[in-house]
This record gives C-alpha cells, sequence and structure tokens, in this order.
C-alpha cells in the first residue's frame, strides 16, 4: 500500500459530490494508510528545493553574465563604445545587485520586457531600426542587452526564445542585418559552456602534443570531436548553423571557426589545468584561422554535419530545462541599468505607447541616472504565473465548509473528537466524511508537492552541471582581467628603473616588489582576483640565475640524486597511486615552458591534486599520510630545477609582502603550506643546503619585454 501511494498514487476522488458518496469506513481507511506514512511534509521540503533552485539558476546567470562582460571589456573595440572597464564587472560579481526603486518601476520594466518576448517581431523591428540609423550600441547590445533580455540562455526555453530573435535577422538583403546578426551569434554561441567544454575536453584527450599538426589532420580530428559531443548542443544553436549555412556558407564558417571555435578555444586553455605547450596551442589557433574559403568543399561539408548531425535529438542535454510553475514560481532577472538606457532608446525609435499601454516614460526619465551606473546590475523577479487553485478543494459545498470552520473554531483537536463520536455512534456522518475527504486531498497535494521536490533535484543538477562548464571560462577571464592590468603597468613605465633586460640581482627585491606595489597595493583589489593578479605580477619576470644561484641548483640537484635509489624502492608497494602520479608529473612538465605566473599557479594545482591522491591512498589502505613521500618522489622524477625556482621566489615575495596572501582563497593558502611542508622534508635530507635556500634573497630576474 505504501508504494502505491508514494509511487504510484491515485486520487482518491475528484469532486466531493463524488467522495460523499462513497461509504465512510472505505474514506476513514484510506485516511488512515495516508496518514500512517504521510509524515514527509512535501510543502516544507518544496520551499526549501525551491529557494535552493532560484539561487543556483541566478549564480549561473550571474557567472555567465560576468564572462560575457568581462569578454566584452577585452576586445579590441572597447575603447570606441561604453564598455565596461573590467575593474567593475569584478566589483559586480560580489555586489549583490539592486532591487528597482520603486514597484511601478519593477511593474512597468516587467511589462516591457514580457510585451517584448511576447512579440518577437516587433521586437525585431525595432531594433532593425534603431541600429539602421545609430551604431553605436550594437557592441553592447550583442554582449550585454540582448543576452540578458533572455536570462543568458541558461534554460531551453530562454535559448529557444533567443534564437527565433536571432533568425529574424538572417535576412542577408539588408546590410545592417549581417552587423546586428555577428553580434547577437558571438554571444549567444559563447554561452554554450557545456558543449565547449566536452568538446575541449575530448580535443585535449586525442590529440598528439609531440606531433606538428597540419590545417587538414586538425580538421579531420576537431570534426571528429565536434561529432561526438555535438548531442551537448541545444537544439537552437544546430538550427542556427543549418539556416546560416544555407544561407551564406562563407560568412557562417567564419564565424563558428574564427568567432567562436577559436575564441572559445583560446579562453579554455588559457588557464585550465588541461594546457596545451605554447607552440602547439599557437598552431591550432593558425589551423582554425587558416581553415577558410580555400578548404575543401567536402570538409566544410562534414563540418557542418558534425554539428548538426544530431539536430533530432530531442533531449537538449546541453541546456537546463525551463522550469515550471510547479518548479518555480518566479524566474530571476538580472540586468544593468546601461542595457535598461539601451532598450529604451530601442524602444523610442517609434511611437510604441500604444503598444506598451504602460508608462514607459517613468524609465526613460531616469536615463541620465541609469547611464551613470553603467553596466551596475539591478534584479528582479520576472513572474512566471499564478499556482491555480486546487479543482478537488474548490468544488467544496459552502454549507459543509461553514460547518466544518464553525466545529474547527470551539474543538481544540477535531480529527480525534469526530474519531470519538463515531466510537460513540453519534453525530454527522456527511460532516465526518467532508472532514476526512478534506484531509486526504490535503495529503494528495503534498504528496505532489514531494514530486515536484523531486523533480527540482533533477534540474538542479542540470544546472550544476552549467556552472562546473563554466568555471575554466571564468577563471581564464579573470587571468585576462589581471595580464590587461599588468600590460597597464609596463606601458605606463610607472618605475623608470625597472627596465627591460636583465636586473642586476642587488636590484631585484627593489623591482619586483615596486611592480607589485603599484599593480597591487595601490588599488582596491577584489578577493576573486587576488591570487591570479599575483601569478600575473609573477608572469612579468623571468628567472636569470647567477653563480650563487646555480650552486643551488647544483646542490639541489645532488640532493635528488643522493635520494633517488630510496625513494623510488619506497614507493614500490603504492603502484596504484605511483601511476597516478606520473600522469600529474607529466601534466607539471609542460607547464615549465610557460611564464613564471603560470607555471606557479601549475605548480599548486600539482600539490592539490597530490594531496588528494594521499586522502585517497590513505582511505583505501588505512595507514598514515604519505604525502612527503608522494611528493619527494615527484620532484626527483620530475629532476627539474623549475621547482626550486618557484618555491624560492614566491616564498621571498609573500614573506617581504604579507599583505599579498590577506585577500587569497583559504584554499589556496592551504595549499602554499602543504607546499612549504614537502619542500621542507625534501630539503630536509641536506641541511645545510636548506639553510642556504632559505638564506639567499632573490634569483636575478629578467623583465619580460
Amino acid at each position: 500500500m505504501q508504494d502505491d501511494v508514494i509511487f504510484r498514487p491515485e486520487q482518491f476522488f475528484h469532486t466531493f459530490e463524488e467522495g460523499l458518496k462513497m461509504p465512510l469506513d472505505k474514506i476513514k481507511s484510506h485516511y488512515e494508510n495516508l496518514s500512517n506514512i504521510s509524515n514527509f511534509n512535501g510543502f516544507q521540503i518544496w520551499l526549501k528545493n525551491e529557494k535552493e533552485f532560484s539561487n543556483l539558476i541566478f549564480q549561473n546567470m550571474r557567472t555567465a553574465r560576468q564572462c560575457l562582460l568581462l569578454h566584452l571589456s577585452q576586445l579590441p573595440e572597447a575603447d570606441f563604445f561604453a564598455a565596461p572597464p573590467s575593474d567593475d564587472v569584478l566589483g559586480f560579481a560580489l555586489k549583490e545587485p539592486d532591487k528597482p526603486n520603486s514597484i511601478s518601476e519593477w511593474t512597468v520594466l516587467q511589462r516591457m520586457i514580457n510585451l517584448l518576448m511576447e512579440n518577437p517581431d516587433y521586437f525585431a523591428e525595432l531594433i532593425h531600426d534603431y541600429f539602421e540609423t545609430d551604431l553605436s550600441y550594437l557592441t553592447s547590445f550583442g554582449w550585454s542587452t540582448f543576452p540578458a533580455f533572455f536570462s543568458f540562455f541558461v534554460t531551453d526555453q530562454h535559448c529557444n526564445e533567443a534564437s527565433y530573435l536571432i533568425k529574424k535577422f538572417m535576412n542577408f538583403e539588408s546590410n545592417i542585418n549581417k552587423i546586428i546578426l555577428s553580434n547577437m551569434l558571438s554571444s549567444f554561441f559563447m554561452c554554450s559552456f557545456i558543449f565547449t567544454s566536452a568538446l575541449w575536453s575530448k580535443l585535449y584527450s586525442n590529440i598528439t602534443q609531440e606531433n606538428t599538426l597540419t590545417n587538414l589532420g586538425f580538421m579531420k580530428l576537431l570534426i571528429n570531436c565536434i561529432s561526438s559531443t555535438s548531442h551537448l548542443l541545444s537544439k537552437n544553436h544546430k538550427e542556427l548553423i543549418q539556416i546560416y549555412f544555407q544561407k551564406s556558407p562563407a560568412e557562417c564558417m567564419n564565424f563558428l571557426l574564427n568567432d567562436f571555435l577559436a575564441v572559445s578555444f583560446d579562453i579554455y586553455f588559457k588557464r585550465n589545468e588541461l594546457s596545451f605547450q605554447i607552440k602547439l596551442q599557437t598552431q591550432i589557433l593558425h589551423c582554425f584561422h587558416n581553415f577558410g574559403k580555400d578548404s575543401p568543399s567536402l570538409l566544410r561539408d562534414k563540418l557542418i554535419s558534425s554539428f548538426i548531425s544530431t539536430l533530432n535529438d530531442s533531449s537538449n542535454l546541453g541546456v537546463p530545462k525551463m522550469p515550471t510553475i510547479n518548479e518555480l514560481r518566479k524566474f530571476p532577472v538580472i540586468i544593468s541599468y546601461h542595457d535598461v538606457v539601451v532598450l529604451c532608446e530601442i524602444i523610442n525609435i517609434k511611437d510604441t505607447s500604444s503598444f506598451f499601454g504602460c508608462k514607459t516614460e517613468r524609465i526613460i526619465q531616469h536615463k541620465s541616472k541609469y547611464l551613470t551606473k553603467g553596466y551596475e546590475p539591478f534584479s528582479f523577479d520576472r513572474i512566471l504565473g499564478v499556482i491555480p487553485k486546487d479543482s478537488v478543494l474548490e468544488t467544496q459545498p459552502p454549507s459543509l465548509f461553514k460547518r466544518w470552520f464553525v466545529f474547527c473554531s470551539k474543538i481544540p483537536e477535531p480529527i480525534n473528537y469526530l474519531k470519538k463520536k463515531e466510537k460513540e455512534k453519534s453525530g454527522d456522518v456527511e460532516l465526518y466524511k467532508y472532514v476526512y475527504l478534506t484531509e486526504i486531498r490535503k495529503y494528495e497535494l503534498d504528496y505532489l508537492k514531494l514530486r515536484n521536490s523531486l523533480y527540482i533535484q533533477t534540474l538542479m543538477k542540470s544546472n550544476q552541471k552549467l556552472q562546473n562548464a563554466m568555471e575554466p571560462y571564468i577563471q581564464s577571464y579573470l587571468y585576462l582581467h589581471c595580464e590587461a592590468l599588468c600590460k597597464q603597468y609596463l606601458k605606463k613605465k610607472i618605475n623608470k628603473s625597472l627596465t627591460f633586460g636583465k636586473i642586476p640581482s642587488d636590484k631585484i627585491g627593489a623591482s619586483i616588489h615596486c611592480a607589485i606595489n603599484e599593480i597591487y597595493n595601490k588599488r582596491e583589489i577584489n578577493s576573486i582576483i587576488s591570487f591570479p593578479l599575483y601569478c600575473s605580477i609573477l608572469d612579468l619576470f623571468e628567472i636569470e640565475p647567477d653563480k650563487i644561484y646555480l650552486k643551488l641548483i647544483s646542490a639541489f640537484k645532488q640532493i635528488i640524486s643522493l635520494n633517488k635509489k630510496m625513494v623510488f624502492q619506497k614507493i614500490l608497494p603504492f603502484r596504484k597511486w605511483k601511476k597516478i602520479i606520473d600522469n600529474l608529473c607529466s601534466r607539471l612538465e609542460k607547464s615549465f615552458s610557460l611564464p613564471l605566473g603560470q607555471q606557479y599557479h601549475a605548480l599548486l594545482q600539482f600539490v592539490s591534486s597530490l594531496k588528494l591522491v594521499d586522502d585517497m591512498m590513505k582511505a583505501e589502505k588505512m595507514v598514515i599520510s604519505k604525502f612527503n613521500l608522494f611528493f619527494a618522489y615527484s620532484v626527483i622524477s620530475l629532476n627539474n630545477s623549475n621547482i626550486l625556482d618557484l618555491y624560492l621566489l614566491s616564498k621571498k615575495i609573500t614573506r617581504k609582502n604579507r599583505e599579498i596572501t590577506h585577500e587569497w582563497d583559504e584554499q589556496i593558502i592551504n595549499i602554499t603550506q602543504i607546499l612549504d611542508a614537502g619542500m621542507k622534508s625534501f630539503l630536509g635530507t641536506d641541511k645545510h643546503t636548506m639553510a642556504c635556500c632559505f638564506s639567499y634573497q632573490f634569483a636575478p630576474l629578467n623583465l619580460v619585454s
């Protein structure tokens, strides 16, 4: 009976008229069965899950927004339009978006957005007419306003609505349509995070890093990888590719290869645990750019086919489903003041007062205030609808309901009272039936809420998948921002004594600390970029060993040589874990050709992974930590002094600039402490060398031009 109620519920009655005709014993028996098992409090569980679900969607929208705005701020043409400074974008990432100043302002905004969404043909007409006369807001519209209007494409419904609008600009008889289309397509495809993350991971695992790539060989590999991951690209994206290629093959190929795939690839691998050697990554980017109009038509057809071969697949695994009113009553909206200004400008291209039927001038009159706030976000909830009243409870007989209401106001425990009256064979049988039927329906509705809660959990998994897919992109954008800050520093040459080329060893400390002071300490640094910015500062320099440092390196190599046999013997009982460590070492070794900051970042990622291996080993073998052994084995296997370089350089810098680490994430600080313990354990076998290492000031550096 319990299984029937929980997993295969059947509605006991459909109207009170029907229910009141049933025998009291049957009604009571069903009530007793339900009351014995229905203590799950489905409504409270649903409320809790709904809140968590809404917060997750909101976080996904904020992350997608940060990616697009940071991309917008890095565009070459950013100086020619009102692009948001990347410092501001990062500030918004930590700041909770404002709410509209008044209910009326929120109401007008919601009505305006709803009407435009319900009338995409009219919206497309307004967009076309506006940008035909003024292109100044076009880039920001494509990367900010358009994505915000469709909630940054975080659900299948928003993708569907956005793609419908995009299709309106695939009429190439108008040149302005081509320009508008290019901007809208770029942001729309860049937000296919689940697909591109799977694609680049697949490419990384299938490419041979040692071989030189040819255009043809790479494209064949790319086509195979796209074919195996295209099920993660939404149906809407595939339809746009198909239509675009049919109308203009050359422009479609250029967009896919140069504006979408090459850009996404470059950002994804900018600062990722999966990284190509610089030479190979450059070759791949050249393959994207070189594969164009002169490529064999058969191969171009295969590339398009690899995208759209799963067009008829309706699963849409690459984008979360839009929740219904049963899972979410309100859907969050994030939009910037700048976006509202752009929308108002578009709307005002024509007399739209009769269309909107609301006072949009209330918003328009605040235009100057909104322009001042720029890309600062605010949020409100878009009401998805009103939860319909239960049709069964709506059929309650008014007379019985009124009698029951009066009865309840007098009796503290009415159900127990009625049960007692039943035993005495007294009372109103029709009222008894009504009471039990009402409680039965409440249990049924509670179950429905529980079932909705379980479906919310399913939806949350797909939204968590989206969040995970966005992680490497947001990290890369953060590092791009930090690199831009450092480039500004070099361009201004704030420290005139800091010249390109070799710096005397006695000035190294002052030089690098000057760079830290000017870039790091003299600005308000958000915690979100504190560590990436530090790594970007390290990227400015390269180590140029002097005689003293060369002696340290020689001593370091001697420690490796002396400990090799012993460590290799001790690692033998851990063969399973040794294979994993060898793979981690291979990945770290590839990073040693990168700039210093990227090497240091890779080293900390390596230490974090090594600690995880140690934790797994302890859990399986029930033994004490072997981290120092695993670390020593790694250092000896790599046999590379870069580890010593990175460790000593960063240790000296952070010791003299302790404020640097104040805003670092606690996890990063823990990893640096684990690295410190591992290095001390390894160097500790030679006390003299360890003392020399820790007393050495700075290895000579070159400022990278």
